[in-house]
């Protein structure tokens, strides 16, 4: 070879290798030659070429390089790099993208087993394994549609990943990384399974968290902006929680973890921030700060929008946390607990404002503040916590003070104190419990309590207890029991005193056995004894007093017996009791009554019941005696009933129970009701058949008849949420009148009608019904004219219908005497809406006097019509109607009111009336207008000049009243003036009524002042009083005057405000008659019995030139009396002046005579005496007194026989004499009378007044 044969070789080579090297890494068919040459030649490296280039960008179908510690795989792989980078020992990648991307890196297992089986290697010598990468890889960006890695224990998987990351020997930087889903699950290592000698085995599981696992990373790991869009974490297991966006900037180096920033949401409850550093080998320092916001915490609604900063610092053998929320529950948490130590050792401490609980909790327990404490460990544990409660309970606030200290252990909750305060009422609930939960649940609570209020719940009232209570018990799933020993509950409840005592228990069985049970409520009591084994011994009694208390409308009294006996699946119970004066509502009352019961409730409910009600009003019906008595079993049972007196009821009923179809049969065998009104009875027996599925009634074809009526039911109906019904009525005069009509009116002739229903459910309702008169005459006692009349009914039409669209009615009257009414309307079933109209001409009133309650007399003719439109809610009305020559005398005022012509005028929602009528000789008008467009408003004025008042039963009064009634927003006023010029006042004695009663008398069905009709009534009323207002009442004969101003406010009693000055008169005092001094007055100045007294009454005795009288003041509920003289004396003497008309004398024995029978006389008349002789011996307005004075004093006793005949008889205080007067009126003012005694004499004698 020569030198130039050389050189070539030396110049071509070069340029021949390069030729191929450039056509291998720079075209597509080189690139595949290379690549499947590589992947042949390397071990553990696979290569399927796709398309590209070597030296810019290469796609391959599938990756994968294996090597002891590594496994890297990936599909459908595009890289763009650099290949000069190769040049540096890195490969830089400027963007990779792959379908999918595996890699597994795992720790060597030859050199963990060594590690195992020699545990005396020395620590320096026990290396970590490291990985190593043999050159730099920087990727500036990389996307993997689906990637896992796996490396150790540790696996992370993403979706829709995209990151930049560096690798450079043992370091992994991902300088940006994110994901759409990610998932790291961690599984930690298990104890190694290589052989352990049996001397060193351990027989018990060790504590997982003494000996837990490192968890170490063989290489660093840098984080930094990576962030994820839904992330989840799992450990082994046990603990797998969600995540959204999440971000991180941390590093892992080993077993070293930095968090500089790791923030997520934890789905579903709010949003954590992590920032620290820990170690992840035994025993896993670390120290970490959290950041938690909750914003959705399910059933914990209370923890949103708090904020809660949390340092948790040390190691799994001795950890501290502390904890605290400021913004809104305010809450402070400190603890520590060794994890490492299998008993776990702890303290705990929590303080907060509102107190974090479950939302039906919270829905109680609105607000509260609590602080507690405990410690111990996993075996035992003691606490102690207290709390203030600031809350509202079934609308009861509560504030109450909560203390409990206890412990816990061997499954065993002890509360050693408990403590509750009521700082509201100044309860309080002391005791102790305890809580057994091992293969049954057993407890024990024992509890002392004075003045609780507990909550209202659905009761009337809010009960209020005191006492003691001890209370034991266990539950299991096949048994349970309940102790009580002992029960003694006392308090207050709807007013009245409430006691339970007793002792009680009860098992799932319902044996037992109850000792000397006593429970009092409400003025009624029961007791109960006994023992329920395998016999029933119960014996218990009820005594039960103001049953209106229990239920509304219920009263009198009911005393019964009570006793289960027999043997236990076949107990019998027998009632027995007395019922005094008992009544419901109105419907019944009975003055006595008694009844008797027995009943099985296992031998299908075999029972006996009686009742029997003695001096019975039923709805205004009188019994002597009424029964009921049923008997029977669940099968055949039978119901009656009878009775005897004005209303005797004879009813049988049987019925029968068929359990299969769930239906009950019946028959009314009979059913006779005779009464003072009529008698009606069943024409035959009625069989009735319900069922519980179809929830209807089926009623047999049958009448009820009276003497000349009948109402009958003409096919079989059905009753229930569908039906139907079809009646004929036949009612005559007779029993028309019995049953209806009041007792001065006799009517003859027939009502005869038919009445035809059927409804079906969610439809309305279709009905039509027709009444009409047949040869209907009327006869009653006019009160115009006193004379029997009769009117004809010459028609009497009375009509209606239901149906889909409208309800329909009409009533047409005429009679003979030309009299008219007709109405006829109708309401639509859609909207509301109403038509009709209402017309009347030429109806006497006084034919209907008997019907209208209080009036003694009444005339006068109605003429008028009216039209009705618009809806029920709001109707229109358009008309007139009148009345004329009308008068009324009420029963309780004598006082007529004629010449009454009156016209009501109505207008759309407007009525306008206006009436002009005498009282007396001279005439009043009355005018009022009314008005309902939005709401009801109403404004009316009475006036009159000079109007005769008649005020039973012998005071008459002048009145000119100007008064005005306004009704506005609900609320009633009354103003005006009333001017008295003229009036004279007798009152002989006061009414019983007129007694007030004493404040500390309490009765139990008396209506509540304020609760009155004219509770909310405004008022303001100037009364004026004239010159001429004599009166004659309580003692006093004379003249009054003055002016008053009565004034009533909402709910306030009434109030007087002004003087009643006394002019004129005599008051009759220690059985004289004393002259009213001037300037007596009776002041008001707000409540009326407040009122002032100054009233000075006085008697001249001129023989001794001495004024001697009494002075009464204070106030009218409190008065206080004083004796006066001139000159001044002492109080025994002036009261012997004003007594004998005489002071003081050596002969002590007449005077003190003479003061005890003026004081004998006006006590026994202000104590009843002379109304217990008015009943004795008939004579009327008996009066005790004493007349004369000095040694003339006489004690008299009068009254009046009949109207016009006056006796009079006197008796001589200190001398024997006796005389008789009597005197007969032959006018109010012109009398006869004649006295015998001493002298004897007749006079003629005529009064009057000189103004």
């Amino acid at each position: 070879m020569t030198v130039r044969h050389l050189f070539r070789w030396l110049i071509y080579l070069p340029i021949a290798l390069l030729l191929v090297a450039a056509i291998l890494v720079s075209t597509e068919f080189g690139s595949r030659i290379l690549v499947h040459s590589v992947s042949g030649l390397v071990p553990g490296l696979e290569l399927d070429y796709k398309s590209g280039r070597l030296n810019s960008r290469l796609a391959v179908n599938h990756f994968s390089f294996e090597l002891d510690e590594l496994t890297i795989r990936g599909n459908d792989i595009e890289v763009h790099w650099n290949p000069w980078c190769t040049l540096t020992n890195s490969l830089c990648i400027r963007d990779a993208k792959a379908t999918d991307f595996f890699l597994e890196l795992v720790s060597s297992a030859d050199d963990q087993t060594e590690q195992d089986l020699d545990p005396v290697l020395d620590a320096t010598e026990q290396q970590p394994y490291t990985l190593e990468l043999p050159f730099t890889i920087d990727v500036r960006n990389a996307s993997v549609a689906k990637g896992e890695l796996l490396i150790d224990d540790i696996v992370i998987q993403w979706t829709q990943g995209s990151a930049q990351v560096y690798l450079q020997d043992d370091m992994i930087d991902v300088r940006r990384a994110h994901f759409k889903d990610g998932l790291v699950h961690v599984d930690a290592d298990s104890v190694s399974s290589a052989e352990t000698p049996a001397s060193e085995q351990t027989p018990a599981t060790p504590w997982p968290l003494s000996q837990l696992s490192d968890t170490r990373l063989p290489l660093t790991l840098l984080v930094n902006n990576a962030a994820a869009e839904r992330f989840t974490f799992a450990y082994e297991d046990w603990l797998k929680e969600s995540f959204a966006n999440v971000f991180i900037d941390a590093n892992w180096q080993f077993v070293d973890v930095q968090i500089d920033r790791l923030g997520f949401d934890h789905l579903p409850y709010g949003f954590v921030e992590i920032h620290g550093d820990a170690q992840l080998s035994h025993p896993y320092p670390m120290q970490l700060d959290v950041t938690v916001a909750p914003q959705q915490a399910p059933n914990f609604a209370n923890l949103k929008d708090s904020r809660w900063q949390a340092t948790i610092d040390g190691d799994l053998e001795n950890l501290v946390l502390a904890a605290s929320e400021q913004q809104r529950l305010f809450w402070q948490v400190n603890g520590d607990v060794a994890l490492a130590n299998p008993d776990i050792p702890f303290h705990l401490s929590v303080a907060g404002k509102q107190m974090i609980m479950p939302d039906d909790l919270t829905e109680l327990m609105q607000y509260q503040t609590v602080s507690a404490n405990a410690q111990g460990n996993r075996h035992q544990q003691e606490f102690e916590i207290r709390a203030q409660v600031d809350t509202e309970l079934e609308q009861m606030p509560i504030k109450a003070k909560v203390t409990a200290l206890g412990h816990h252990s061997n499954q065993r909750l002890t509360l050693s104190e408990l403590q509750i305060n009521d700082l509201l009422h100044q309860g309080e609930l002391v005791g102790d419990a305890h809580l057994d939960y091992g293969e049954q649940l057993k407890w024990q609570l024992n509890a002392h309590f004075q003045q609780l209020h507990l909550p209202q719940w659905q009761l009337p009232d809010v009960p209020v207890i005191s006492g003691e209570i001890v209370h034991s018990g266990n539950w299991s799933e096949q048994q349970w029991q309940l102790n009580f020993t002992p029960i003694n509950i006392s308090g207050d409840y709807l007013d009245m005193p409430v006691k339970v005592q007793g002792q009680l228990s009860l098992n799932n069985q319902l044996q037992g056995y109850a000792e000397d049970i006593a429970i009092e409520i409400a003025g009624s009591t029961l007791t109960m004894a006994g023992r329920v084994n395998d016999q029933w011994q119960m014996s218990g009694h009820l005594s039960g007093q103001e049953l209106n208390r229990w239920v509304d409308g219920l009263s009198g009294t009911i005393e019964s017996d009570i006793t289960v006996t027999g043997r236990y699946d076949d107990p019998h119970i027998a009632i027995a009791g007395q019922l005094q004066r008992f009544g419901f509502q109105q419907s019944i009352q009975a003055d006595s009554g008694s009844f008797h019961a027995s009943y099985s409730p296992l031998a299908n409910h075999q029972h006996q019941f009686e009742l029997e009600l003695l001096d019975t009003d039923l709805a205004h019906l009188e019994s002597e005696r009424l029964s009921l008595t049923s008997s029977g079993d669940l099968g055949n049972h039978q119901l009656t009933v009878s009775g005897a007196g004005d209303f005797i009821p004879q009813v049988q009923l049987q019925g029968h129970w068929f359990d299969t179809e769930q239906s009950w049969t019946g028959v009314l065998e009979r059913a006779d009701f005779a009464t003072t009104a009529g008698h009606w009875q069943l024409n035959q027996a009625v069989e009735l058949n319900y069922g519980v599925e179809r929830q209807q009634m089926d009623i047999s074809q049958h009448c009820w008849q009276a003497r000349d009526s009948k109402v009958c039911l003409r096919q079989p109906a059905t009753l229930g949420k569908s039906g139907n019904a079809e009646l004929s009525v036949d009612i005559s005069g007779h029993d028309l009148t019995r049953q209806l009509l009041h007792q001065d009116y006799q009517v003859s002739g027939h009502l005869i009608g038919e009445l035809d229903a059927h409804w079906q459910p969610n439809q309305p309702a279709n009905a039509t019904f027709q009444l009409n008169s047949k040869d209907l005459t009327m006869a009653f006692h006019s009160r115009v004219d006193s004379d029997q009349q009769q009117v004809d009914i010459g028609q009497l039409t009375i009509s209606g219908a239901i149906d889909e669209q409208q309800s329909i009615l009409k009533l047409e009257l005429q009679t003979d005497h030309g009299a008219h009414l007709l109405f006829d309307g109708n309401v639509q079933n859609d909207d509301a809406a109403i038509g009709g109209q209402l017309a009347v001409s030429a109806l006497e009133l006084g034919h209907f006097k008997s019907l209208l309650p209080d009036i003694e007399r009444v005339k006068g003719y109605l003429n008028g019509q009216a039209e009705v439109t618009g809806t029920l809610g709001s109707p229109l009305i358009n008309g007139e109607f009148n009345l004329n020559d009308g008068e009324i005398v009420l029963l309780s005022n004598p006082t007529p009111i004629d010449q009454l012509n009156l016209s009501l005028t109505f207008s759309q929602q407007r009525a306008d009336l206006t009436s002009h009528f005498h009282l007396g000789k001279n005439s009043a008008t009355l005018t009022a207008t009314a008005d309902w467009r939005d709401e009801f408003t109403l404004a009316s004025r009475f006036d009159g000049h000079k109007l005769d008042v008649l005020l039973p039963p012998e005071s008459s009064l002048v009145v000119s009243p100007d008064l005005r009634f306004d009704y506005r927003d609900a609320t009633p006023s009354l103003t005006g003036t009333i001017d008295i010029p003229k009036a004279e006042i007798i009152f002989r004695r006061l009414p019983d009524s007129g007694i007030a009663v004493s404040d500390d008398q309490v009765f139990i069905d008396q209506i509540d002042q304020q609760s009155r009709a004219d509770a909310n009534l405004n008022a303001k009323i100037a009364v004026t009083l004239g010159d001429d207002i004599r009166v004659n009442a309580l003692g006093f004969i004379g003249r009054i005057g003055g002016q008053l101003e009565v004034i009533k406010q909402p709910n306030v009693p009434v109030q007087l405000y002004g003087p009643i000055e006394l002019t004129t008169g005599r008051y009759r005092a220690y059985g004289q008659r004393l002259e009213v001094q001037p300037d007596s007055a009776v002041h008001f100045n707000g409540p009326p019995e407040l009122a002032a007294l100054n009233i000075r009454a006085a008697r001249e005795i001129k023989s001794a030139d001495v004024i001697a009288g009494i002075h009464a003041t204070g106030t009218v509920e409190q008065p206080i009396i004083e004796f006066y003289s001139d000159p001044a004396m002492q109080q025994q003497e002036v009261l012997s002046y004003i007594v004998r008309g005489r002071g003081l004398d050596s002969d002590d024995s007449n005077s003190t005579m003479a003061a005890a029978t003026a004081l004998g006389v006006t006590a026994a008349s202000s104590m009843g005496l002379t109304n217990s002789m008015e009943q004795v011996t008939g004579i009327q307005q008996v009066s005790l007194d004493t007349e004369g004075e000095g040694d003339e004093t006489q004690v008299t006793i009068s009254g009046y026989v009949g109207e016009r005949l006056y006796l009079k008889y006197g008796m001589g205080v200190f001398e024997p004499i006796n005389e008789v007067t009597v005197r007969f009126y032959l006018l109010n003012q012109l009398w006869l009378e004649t006295v015998s005694g001493i002298e004897r004499s007749a006079d003629l004698y005529y009064s009057f007044f000189i103004d």
